[in-house]
């Protein structure tokens, strides 16, 4: 190679890079001349200075590779987390995507247009401190990561699409069908050894709490426990966990300890608890079946149709604050 104190008047030709890409470029936009690079390449390809090659390199180089996506990490017996960066350095990727040896990439490398730059404030694209990553791969890998949370949530977005329709379009009509892609047909919940849907017998003990207070005193609800004790009336009925403001719903408990605890009272407050009965056998669901899952029961649960929509229903649900009355 013959030297020269300015890189940038360096002259490489199409020899010197096996990309053809880049070659063609060269061909385009050279003119006949000697290489500074390699003697043996003679005089009769098209060559190009370093610093207006460089310039393309830059262009290609920006529209095709961002900064690499950080990433957390930690050593196997650590609980330091430190992060990683996706990629390789730009002088490598260069390397690779230009087909030349080191010292033409380190000679584009100083005349990148960036490279160097030391304003106050000015952060350069190129830094030999960072990596470097395809658009198009983290694009790609955004898009499958976006994917795998549609899929691991999509019961959760088609449920509040299905209360977003109830509540802000359409209450009372058209709203079996999305209820049926949600629940699906009875008999997917006869599949399994755990299943959601039961029945309670006749006979079977509910709990439901109220706290006293001035307004609910002991002497209104002498006047009418089952009433007082029961579902509100419509116009006391407060939005719920799964009732909207208006529509009354029963919510009780099968024992009187979580019947007090659904209603947290605080110290030195006064709890009535009313105990019904059911007179008839009731078909039931219950959301939080497949949570209480133990041992090889995970093995099979995990095979139903609906064990997704199942637990991320149960989130909901557990997540959702509702008042009660």
């Amino acid at each position: 190679m013959s030297a020269s104190s300015d890189s940038a008047e360096l002259k490489l030709c199409t020899q010197c890079i096996g990309s053809k890409e880049f070659s063609d470029w060269i061909d385009a936009n050279g003119q006949i001349g000697q290489c500074d690079f390699d003697a043996s390449h003679g005089r009769s390809n098209k060559v190009i200075d370093i610093e207006r090659f460089a310039a393309e390199v830059d262009r290609f180089f920006q529209e095709n590779y961002q900064l690499g996506e950080e990433y957390p990490t930690s050593e196997a017996d650590s609980d330091r987390v430190f992060y990683q960066q996706l990629g390789s350095p730009y002088e490598e990727i260069l390397g690779e995507e230009l087909e030349c040896d080191d010292e033409i990439v380190d000679a584009i490398s100083k005349n990148l247009p960036d490279v160097g730059h030391d304003e106050i404030g000015d952060t350069p694209f190129y830094d030999d401190t960072f990596n470097y990553e395809r658009i198009s791969e983290a694009e790609k890998r955004d898009e499958e990561e976006w994917r795998e949370r549609w899929y691991e949530n999509r019961f959760t977005y088609q449920w509040q699409d299905f209360c977003a329709i109830v509540q802000y379009e359409r209450r009372f009509f058209k709203t079996n069908e999305p209820l049926d892609q949600l629940f699906g047909g009875p008999a997917e919940y006869d599949q399994g050894t755990i299943k959601p849907v039961y029945s309670l017998k006749a006979g079977t003990k509910l709990y439901r709490a109220r706290l006293l207070d001035n307004e609910f005193t002991d002497e209104v609800l002498q006047r009418n426990p089952a009433r007082e004790l029961g579902a509100p009336p419509k116009d006391k009925a407060r939005a719920g966990r799964m009732n909207v403001e208006y529509i009354p719903a029963f919510y009780g408990a099968f024992c009187e300890e979580t019947a007090i605890a659904e209603i947290r009272p605080g110290i030195g407050d006064e709890v009535v608890v009313g105990e019904f009965v059911l007179t008839r056998d009731l078909k039931v669901f219950d959301f939080t079946a497949f949570s209480r899952a133990r041992g090889v029961e995970w093995q099979d649960l995990v095979k139903h149709t609906r064990y997704d929509f199942i637990t991320q229903m149960q989130d909901e649900i557990s997540n959702t604050n509702g008042v009660k009355d």
